[in-house]
């Protein structure tokens, strides 16, 4: 029973490993700075995508940032006991909460 577990976790782990070492080698320079190619041809890169990335991250950061700032500002000074506040509180503890809840269920798999 354990040797065949075994040999599926060899398996399991040993593609990664061999996609990981195979795909280090075609790493270079020109995946960064190239933009990717159209269909059926060759080269390229993923400039426009890690571009894409860092522009949704800083419109989010953006965003996001003032209403956070804003919503702390009047929950600490102006609406301590509103109802307003209440809901703020009860979604900001259900956000936090979430990602400690999927690694704990995470870890508790066999």
């Amino acid at each position: 029973m354990l040797v065949g577990r075994d040999f599926r976790l060899g398996l399991a782990g040993a593609h990664p490993g061999h996609s990981f070492w195979n795909g280090f080698a075609g790493l270079n320079l020109d995946v960064f700075t190239q933009d990717t190619p159209g269909p059926n041809t060759e080269g390229g890169g993923l400039r426009n995508a890690l571009v894409g990335s860092l522009i949704m991250t800083a419109l989010g950061v953006g965003i996001g940032t003032p209403i956070g700032i804003l919503a702390g500002t009047y929950m600490a000074e102006y609406g301590r006991y509103s109802r307003l506040t209440f809901y703020i509180r009860f979604v900001n503890d259900i956000l936090l909460s979430a990602p400690s809840i999927a690694s704990v269920s995470s870890s508790m798999r066999r």
